[in-house]
């Protein structure tokens, strides 16, 4: 008769099996083009257009390319970060880069929030902060 596992064990396999299926639910990295790559993409794009180029404008180009891109999963380089706020960036599913709001000198392990989205240090992937807090909710 093989021997019952104990205690421990069954509640390591349930952390390991709960880290694996968090794994498996976060979403896979998304390319991030070079600004080479992008400004070729957003010349080939403005080139299609032709002479309505002119009147759709740069923004408009540049947010249609951005959006195109990111439902395929390739994004749009990241700006650059502001030098009073943490550098930690990520890009919603529109191709949007947010920032950290925090200063720069936060610690990473609690994450990493612009106010409206958070996201785990080293996580290109975030999730919209609550309308209102946990305990309000109840």
């Amino acid at each position: 008769m093989p021997e019952r596992p104990t205690v421990a064990e069954v509640v390591d396999l349930d952390q390991r099996r709960a880290a694996l299926a968090a794994v498996e639910e976060q979403p896979a990295a998304r390319r991030i083009l070079t600004e080479d790559e992008f400004e070729d993409a957003y010349r080939a794009a403005r080139a299609e257009l032709g002479l309505h180029a002119g009147r759709i404008g740069t923004y408009v180009i540049e947010a249609a390319l951005s959006s195109a891109l990111a439902t395929v999963g390739i994004l749009p380089p990241p700006p650059d970060p502001e030098p009073d706020q943490c550098a930690a960036q990520f890009a919603n599913l529109t191709g949007d880069w947010h920032q950290c709001a925090e200063v720069p000198d936060h610690d990473p392990a609690g994450g990493h929030s612009d106010g409206e989205w958070s996201w785990p240090h080293g996580d290109t992937y975030a999730v919209p902060e609550p309308d209102e807090p946990a305990e309000a909710q109840q």
